[in-house]
């Protein structure tokens, strides 16, 4: 099958990655090691897994934008910013994030940089990491990878019994820290919680749920979401990457998912049979090991967080 791809399907990180592993399977370890050498430099998942086989922690490299005070004070004057920024203080984020997309075509990289380390000043932490992405500049972990809600974070992760990372791994993943947006399919707030999924959960608390818009306070959809994900762990193997599939589609379908003989986590990873949560779970799994360098977290071989996938018991 490999050998069939097109030169530049092969270039991507996925397709090396299980050129690698094929490899090594058939026991060609050299040429494999190659394969994940040149890997291991990304941040990516394929990069994680690359450094697994090699034996390696994750070393995430924070290399921040380099630009200066005044270039973010001029950016900063730029009238459709400043429009942009009277709405987001005034809590009319909608608004604010269609003047900056109106703005943001007109930015060279150089006022991209300065616009994103601008936002990330005002807490706006959404457009600081769409302005340093479209600038090109993707090692700042500090505006690409924010912590905001810190306090709340921790809280309910300690209450859930989770790691702070995954928390935050989901939540960039799933709004990038916008608290006011809404999906299509009616999912809300900073984790996208549906409002039936919310009205379950808050009996679980002991709550109610008097109306889906308070899915959008962010102390109350952290919580949510962190008891979610609690719950998808506690019923699926405790294992991360199967309560993050079930976090996106559902646990019924991932427990339909699960093999019929126990298999690598890369393996059954890639027999999700919907791109969207395939693609979510390599995401997420990415973004938590690089908030647990954000967070100080001592990061171990990155395949000991990938657990072998067991058949439903």
């Amino acid at each position: 099958m490999l050998e069939s791809l097109t030169a530049a399907q092969k270039e991507e990180s996925r397709w090396r990655y299980w050129k690698g592993r094929a490899l090594q399977e058939n026991g060609r370890d050299l040429e494999a090691r190659e394969i994940f050498e040149a890997l291991a430099g990304g941040q990516d998942y394929f990069a994680m897994l690359a450094l697994g086989h090699l034996g390696r922690p994750l070393v995430v490299q924070h290399d921040p934008l380099t630009v200066s005070d005044e270039a973010v004070r001029r950016v900063g004057k730029l009238p459709a910013l400043q429009r942009a920024a009277e709405l987001h203080a005034l809590g009319r984020y909608g608004p604010a994030r269609r003047e900056w997309q109106q703005a943001q075509p007109g930015l060279d990289a150089m006022e991209l940089a300065a616009a994103a380390a601008w936002a990330h000043g005002l807490g706006w932490h959404d457009r600081a990491i769409v302005a340093t992405a479209a600038a090109g500049h993707m090692t700042d972990l500090e505006l690409r990878f924010p912590l905001p809600h810190r306090d709340i974070v921790f809280a309910e992760a300690g209450a859930a019994g989770l790691s702070p990372a995954l928390i935050y791994g989901v939540a960039r993943q799933e709004s990038l820290f916008m608290s006011d947006v809404g999906s299509s399919a009616g999912a809300l707030g900073l984790m996208q919680i549906m409002p039936q999924t919310g009205r379950r959960i808050a009996r679980w608390h002991g709550e109610k749920l008097s109306h889906p818009i308070l899915l959008l306070q962010p102390e109350r959809n952290i919580r949510y979401g962190a008891s979610y994900l609690r719950r998808q762990l506690d019923d699926l193997q405790n294992n991360p990457l199967l309560a993050t599939a079930a976090y996106n589609a559902g646990q019924s379908r991932v427990k339909g998912w699960l093999p019929s003989i126990p298999m690598p986590a890369d393996v059954w990873v890639e027999t999700i049979p919907y791109n969207e949560t395939r693609n979510y779970v390599e995401k997420v799994a990415a973004y938590t090991a690089i908030y647990e360098s954000r967070l100080g977290v001592a990061l171990r071989n990155p395949l000991a967080r990938l657990p072998m996938v067991y058949p439903r018991g």
